[in-house]
């Protein structure tokens, strides 16, 4: 009997041993599996030269239509060869909801082509 108890407990210290690696190793893989969540997911990364072009076309856009809501508008920022496709678009109206493109009772969309090297303003286009 004293052997088998001795055997059982030698057992039960290898058994919470085992458990504890196995533990911190799970551990492990869900905290590098959410890093790398972090780094992959689709939070909004940009350069400093688009900061830059979307600082230029914003202070154009408010300059042209101070009234208008930013709430109710998405911007995106697209690489267009050598410039920046600086982008409002507005919200979809709730009491007209099928309209799409060009512009509704939120604003017009927008869209401001930037120079990358001197982060100016080239040419503004209204969208159809």
């Amino acid at each position: 009997m004293i052997w088998i108890k001795n055997a059982t407990s030698r057992y039960r210290t290898l058994r919470r041993a085992h458990l504890r690696q196995i533990g911190v190793a799970i551990l492990l893989c869900l905290y590098l599996a959410n890093v790398t969540e972090a780094q992959d997911s689709n939070s909004p990364r940009m350069r400093a030269v688009e900061v830059k072009a979307l600082c230029a076309a914003f202070s154009a856009f408010r300059s042209q239509f101070p009234k208008i809501q930013l709430k109710h508008y998405s911007v995106f920022v697209k690489k267009d060869g050598r410039n920046f496709d600086v982008v409002f678009v507005p919200d979809r109206d709730p009491s007209n909801p099928w309209l799409a493109g060009g512009g509704n009772a939120y604003g017009a969309e927008l869209h401001f082509i930037v120079s990358r090297a001197s982060s100016k303003i080239l040419r503004v286009e209204f969208s159809r």
